[in-house]
């Protein structure tokens, strides 16, 4: 293997674009992570008060009975809407999850990649310097 401190760099740049890759990964997880749960807690809102406008009876006409239901059955719509994209937003962060352990994974590779050809040019230049001492002879022209 060639004593290329080049190839080093760029193993070691790779892993550095890779690690920033997953840093994006993350953040982009953890902003759908953020959106699901908003979603989460909008649509149990949205249930709950289409629930307590069904149960009303304190109507005193039709037109107030029929207004109630009306507004009744928008909420219970919205609220499925918002389960819907909640549905979507789950897997959306799921989704995202899997990116963020791909990236990891592929930083990982990048490191070991990057160590091993570090830890093979330490090995070759400890070799080069032995063999370079060996040759030298100690002071008689027999050796």
């Amino acid at each position: 293997m060639a004593n290329d401190p080049q190839r080093l760099k760029r193993l070691r740049r790779i892993e550095k674009v890779r690690a920033v890759t997953k840093e994006m990964k993350l953040a982009e997880a953890a902003r759908a992570e953020s959106t699901l749960h908003q979603l989460r807690g909008l649509a149990e809102r949205t249930r709950a008060m289409a629930a307590g406008y069904s149960a009303r009876a304190d109507s005193t006409h039709a037109g107030q009975l029929a207004g109630m239901f009306t507004f009744s059955q928008s909420l219970h719509r919205m609220s499925d809407k918002v389960s819907a994209d909640a549905a979507t937003a789950q897997h959306l962060a799921d989704r995202l999850g899997r990116d963020v352990h791909a990236a990891e994974r592929s930083r990982a590779t990048a490191q070991e990649r990057a160590d091993k050809y570090q830890a093979d040019m330490a090995r070759a230049a400890a070799a080069n310097y032995a063999d370079a001492a060996g040759r030298k002879g100690f002071g008689t022209k027999f050796e």
